[in-house]
């Protein structure tokens, strides 16, 4: 990812006005999808995904965040994405006890987060149904402040994941001064998984630092019924992939998760359980 630039070339002038004509024109997208807990089959939370434009070049998250990062842009666009990710929740989830998982650049999350949210009481999307899934883009550069601003917010009844851990920057370090309520395993980890004993070895260990850290892991990527299983098998509960359901604008459509529901033997990892659930 490049730094933050300012406006001095003709190239960076071209990006910020290319940003700024997707925010103006409030063509910023936000997709939702399901995070499962395999043991009961229920939707625990949704995660907000930002998309651009539809059939834009900028519509791919990875796109929109390089061309903001080039237009020295990322923490005006990831208070937007964030703001309109809470807006848009309270449109479209009941809140029932749901969680929302709000992705946002760790380096973003700083002293003028208030802006992004409302810690007295935010009017959009409750704050103890609230997780800041904070992602290392770059390097964090002041750790400590990330800590107070974190126990700041913790505070007020935020929960805390950090985003695609075992991947980029998201190390043992990170893990270890963040302590986080989740831990989001990428999911290039799990994928094929199944057939690969250090991947298992990798997620095993995630899971083990999080019960002794009272943190919950949560696998994403799970595309497969072999990949669902072994997760189970390592002890994971809450999944996210394409197997549970796709990202939608309308969370109230995904129905992905009720095959699970019906036949709880599909996902048993063993004959003795298949026999206890029929």
């Amino acid at each position: 990812m490049s730094a933050d630039v300012g406006e001095g070339t003709a190239g960076e002038q071209a990006f910020r006005h290319a940003m700024r004509d997707v925010c103006t024109r409030r063509n910023l997208r936000t997709v939702f999808q399901p995070v499962v807990s395999i043991c009961t089959g229920d939707v625990v939370g949704f995660e907000a995904l930002s998309r651009g434009p539809s059939d834009h070049p900028l519509e791919p998250a990875e796109e929109l965040l390089e061309a903001a990062a080039r237009a020295g842009m990322s923490r005006e666009l990831n208070a937007t994405l964030a703001w309109l990710a809470r807006v848009r929740a309270r449109q479209r989830i009941a809140d029932d006890g749901t969680l929302l998982f709000i992705n946002l650049d760790a380096d973003c999350f700083h002293a003028g987060t208030s802006s992004i949210f409302d810690w007295d009481g935010d009017p959009f999307w409750p704050l103890d149904r609230t997780v800041i899934e904070l992602t290392e883009r770059r390097p964090v550069a002041d750790v400590s402040q990330l800590v107070e601003l974190r126990e700041y917010a913790r505070d007020r009844g935020a929960r805390f994941a950090l985003d695609d851990a075992g991947a980029g920057y998201a190390g043992l370090c990170v893990l270890e001064a963040l302590r986080p309520d989740f831990i989001k395993v990428d999911a290039e980890l799990s994928r094929d998984c199944d057939s690969n004993t250090t991947k298992q070895a990798i997620i095993s260990s995630l899971v083990y630092i999080a019960d002794h850290t009272g943190a919950e892991v949560i696998v994403e990527g799970i595309e497969t019924m072999e990949e669902l299983r072994t997760m189970r098998s390592l002890g994971v509960d809450l999944v996210q992939g394409f197997l549970l359901g796709s990202p939608e604008e309308l969370p109230a459509n995904l129905t992905g998760v009720r095959w699970m529901r019906r036949d709880r033997r599909a996902v048993a990892q063993s004959p003795r359980e298949v026999a206890a659930i029929a």
